[in-house]
């Protein structure tokens, strides 16, 4: 393969590489974006002091989101137009990126029984339920739906309805857990329309508080996270060397052909004038 077709591969993989790590920072964006904008976000994480740590890292997610849309296009860019320029400071970008990543990984792998015993706790899901479960119904949706897919109930135990302003909204409730924390929930969501639900010490309720059910639920997705991780740096690896390789093909001057050489030569060759032979009638 030549010079030119050895360039154009690389280009190619470039481009590819750079598409798929800008797909990647748009969905960042759009997700953290749409999380930050919306309504439950506003009157529950970002006025929450337990989770000003999660309100921080929206933040930098979409700064993050948006840095690799702009970059990616200038990845795009330098590697279709050949300018050097352009693919240094993509390279240079992707590096910072790198590792800020690693950095991040890091530091999870050592916070993360920290944060285990934080979420296993439940003490944020245990307010919800204490004080808004009942009279906010798009945390009353939010916490039915986790107690029904997770197969928990509370955030630390089931007992935590007992004292909760639920429990006090209707004389039916004391004693009782949602309908969401029993086992029968599907069935009876459209007949009980007043969500009585069922015994707190019955055999039909949850009993695990959600707050464990959730650690349980990133263990077991835990290789499978650690594999969507791996992925992303080492398509970055890739990334650097393919970006690499096409900043030292574009640095090092395409080899010169035979046809070329021969004309280097003429060109530059010194050619002496032909003598004079003098008039032909000189002698006569």
């Amino acid at each position: 393969m030549g010079f030119e077709g050895k360039s154009f591969c690389l280009k190619l993989c470039v481009l590819c590489f750079t598409f798929l790590f800008w797909v990647l920072g748009a969905a960042i964006f759009g997700f953290c974006l749409w999380l930050r904008l919306d309504f439950w976000y506003d009157h529950n994480i970002g006025v929450n002091s337990v989770l000003k740590i999660y309100h921080i890292a929206i933040y930098i997610a979409i700064a993050v989101g948006g840095l690799i849309i702009i970059f990616g296009i200038i990845g795009c860019v330098g590697a279709i137009a050949s300018r050097l320029v352009l693919l240094v400071l993509f390279l240079v970008f992707l590096v910072l990126i790198f590792l800020l990543e690693v950095a991040g990984v890091a530091y999870c792998c050592v916070k993360r029984e920290e944060f285990q015993n934080t979420i296993s706790e439940g003490n944020l899901f245990r307010g919800f339920i204490q004080t808004d479960y009942g009279s906010d119904q798009g945390k009353t949706r939010i916490i039915d739906f986790v107690q029904w897919k997770l197969k928990c109930c509370g955030g630390q135990r089931y007992t935590d309805y007992l004292s909760s302003s639920w429990a006090h909204q209707n004389q039916n409730n004391i004693g009782q857990v949602p309908l969401s924390c029993c086992a029968d929930y599907k069935s009876n969501e459209a007949s009980n329309i007043n969500n009585y639900g069922c015994k707190a010490e019955g055999n039909l309720s949850y009993k695990k508080g959600c707050g464990r059910a959730i650690v349980n639920l990133v263990e077991e997705r835990l290789l499978l996270i650690t594999g969507i991780v791996v992925a992303i740096l080492g398509l970055q690896l890739f990334g650097f060397l393919f970006i690499v390789l096409l900043i030292c093909y574009l640095r090092k001057p395409p080899p010169q052909q035979p046809d070329d050489v021969v004309y280097e030569m003429a060109r530059t060759q010194e050619k002496a004038p032909y003598p004079t032979r003098g008039n032909t009638y000189s002698n006569l």
